[in-house]
């Protein structure tokens, strides 16, 4: 079943299709998307920059971005049209810790991307996700492997929510006992999961998983602006 998140006017819609059509080539071959423009610089401050200044891209309608995944680029630009993102498939029969496997790593690539394009509700749509299935799988780490940890280290700061939920997930969802258990995870992960795991024990409470999941892991770099529905 698609995941949608607040869902926008029609009338915006309406707006973004009669618009003026750009491409953006994805990948080192170059996958060409057509883009409606207006709706586009609407959801990503990166493609506003890029197409309101007067550089070759808006001037030839066409931008290039070949260190992304154009699998994961198509994500993007179904939540731009639509606000929905699209179900984990699979053309064979996949056992419960694979699909968890594939739907973080989805996730956790899709975050990154909105992060790169200034896409804040994306972003806070992903982290969302994320949040849902740790509180339904927090105790399944077979979930979480190296691949995704690794991943996203790789290509986040320090303080990134990202990082933050992922430690989480790992530090109050399991026994510190399993924590590394992981295979070849980043140093810096498995030191701050296992501060996480000794620092539960100290606390009566649930777990940051289970707190204002807005003020804990959602993006606003308006810092005065709030999620109008939070958990």
């Amino acid at each position: 079943m698609p995941v949608t998140s607040d869902s926008p006017s029609n009338s915006s819609l309406i707006v973004g299709f009669r618009g003026e059509v750009v491409t953006v080539l994805v990948g080192p071959e170059k996958e060409a998307f057509h883009v409606h423009k207006t709706l586009l610089m609407s959801k990503s401050a990166f493609f506003r920059g890029a197409f309101e200044c007067g550089f070759k891209e808006a001037i030839n309608k066409t931008l290039t971005l070949d260190e992304d995944d154009p699998d994961c680029f198509s994500r993007y630009i179904l939540w731009v049209y639509n606000q929905v993102l699209e179900p984990i498939r699979s053309s064979r029969v996949i056992c419960e810790a694979e699909r968890g496997r594939m739907m973080l790593e989805r996730y956790c690539k899709l975050f990154i991307l909105a992060d790169k394009l200034g896409s804040e509700p994306l972003q806070n749509l992903c982290i969302d996700l994320v949040h849902e299935y740790a509180s339904n799988h927090g105790s399944r780490k077979d979930h979480l492997d190296a691949t995704i940890v690794n991943y996203v280290w790789d290509n986040t700061m320090e303080g990134s929510p990202l990082r933050a939920i992922l430690i989480d997930l790992t530090a109050w969802g399991t026994p510190i006992s399993r924590v590394p258990d992981l295979v070849n995870p980043k140093s810096e992960f498995l030191f701050e999961a296992l501060r996480a795991c000794s620092e539960r024990s100290y606390h009566s409470w649930e777990g940051p998983l289970d707190a204002n999941k807005c003020q804990t892991y959602h993006v606003h770099r308006d810092k005065s602006d709030v999620c109008p529905k939070v958990w």
